[in-house]
C-alpha cells in the first residue's frame, strides 16, 4: 500500500518517493479519483431536493457517475444501513478527539 511505502520515511524522502510514484508512467486519465456514495433519505426524495443535490455537487466540481434507487427490501436484506453505520461507529471507537 502507499501508506506502507511511506511509513518511516522522513519528509524529504517521502516527497521524493511520491514524485517517483507520480512519474511511474501513469497518465492523469488512468488514475482514479476519489469516489463516494451519496444518498438522500427517503422522506426527502423529491424532484427539488434531487435538483438541489445535483446543483451543489456540480458547483463544487463533483461529477455524478450513476443515479439509482435502492428498494427497502434490498436495504433490509443486504443490511446496507447497518453496515454503513457500523463502519462509522467502528472508526469512531478507534480515533481519539485530539
Amino acid at each position: 500500500s502507499l501508506y506502507t511505502a511511506m511509513e518511516g520515511l522522513d519528509a524529504d524522502r517521502c516527497v521524493t518517493q511520491c514524485a517517483e510514484i507520480a512519474n511511474a508512467g501513469r497518465t492523469y486519465a488512468s488514475v482514479h479519483k476519489n469516489r463516494a456514495f451519496a444518498f438522500i433519505k427517503p422522506h426527502a426524495v423529491t424532484a427539488s431536493v434531487r435538483a438541489l443535490v445535483r446543483e451543489m455537487f456540480e458547483e463544487r466540481g463533483l461529477r455524478i457517475m450513476h443515479e439509482g434507487t435502492i428498494e427497502a427490501q434490498q436495504i433490509n436484506e443486504e443490511m446496507l444501513i447497518d453496515r454503513h453505520y457500523y463502519a462509522i461507529a467502528s472508526k469512531a471507537t478507534l480515533l481519539t478527539p485530539d
